[in-house]
């Protein structure tokens, strides 16, 4: 039985076939993803043993979670960019994008971190940790991508730093939203389209 059920084998061989021309185009590209992969992997390892700590640290139990779904959003965006879904890949590094930056300011802030889980898990801290994040009553909170990266790029020193991550960000919306500047990148280069 294939992936896609009997019936639908043509389609598996396909995205082999794609799987294949992108690994033989983008050799190095491919590895590196691979090898990347394979570190987040280890590095989620390590971070469990990190988790003696989470009673007392709410930015090491939140960004412990935020890596582990950015892990798994990486894997997801390698297989999008190995079956040559590049429109879906860019959708899926714009969230990695966010929640790496959340990641710097649950660092640089961990009352961020506290006040951005559910209230079932604050309870879940020390005493101590609950007074000295919890006096807020905030819980649930989010954080739009630029608040976060102004919050933590605000220092003159950082402003190229903002500005570039601004950019990119800009560019990865492109593909998560239906305007029409992703839409010409990726299927305007393969053929010139007429409007009108």
């Amino acid at each position: 039985m294939s992936l896609f059920g009997s019936n639908l084998a043509e389609v598996e061989s396909r995205l082999y076939e794609n799987l294949k021309r992108t690994k033989a185009v983008f050799p190095e590209e491919t590895q590196r993803i691979e090898w990347g992969l394979a570190l987040m992997r280890d590095i989620t390892q390590i971070t469990k043993e990190a988790s003696k700590d989470y009673p007392k640290k709410p930015n090491l139990y939140a960004n412990h979670n935020l890596f582990a779904r950015n892990r798994q959003l990486l894997l997801n965006a390698y297989i999008c960019l190995s079956f040559s879904s590049y429109g879906t890949q860019f959708v899926i590094l714009r969230t990695v994008l966010e929640n790496a930056n959340l990641m710097r300011l649950f660092n640089k802030n961990p009352q961020y971190a506290f006040e951005w889980l559910p209230i079932n898990l604050q309870k879940r801290f020390t005493k101590e940790t609950q007074l000295k994040y919890g006096k807020a009553g905030k819980h649930d909170e989010t954080f739009d991508p630029f608040p976060v990266t102004n919050l933590l790029y605000d220092v003159m020193g950082k402003a190229q730093v903002k500005k570039d991550i601004n950019k990119f960000y800009g560019q990865l919306c492109n593909y998560t939203h239906p305007n029409f500047v992703g839409w010409q990148e990726l299927v305007g280069k393969k053929e010139k389209v007429k409007l009108f």
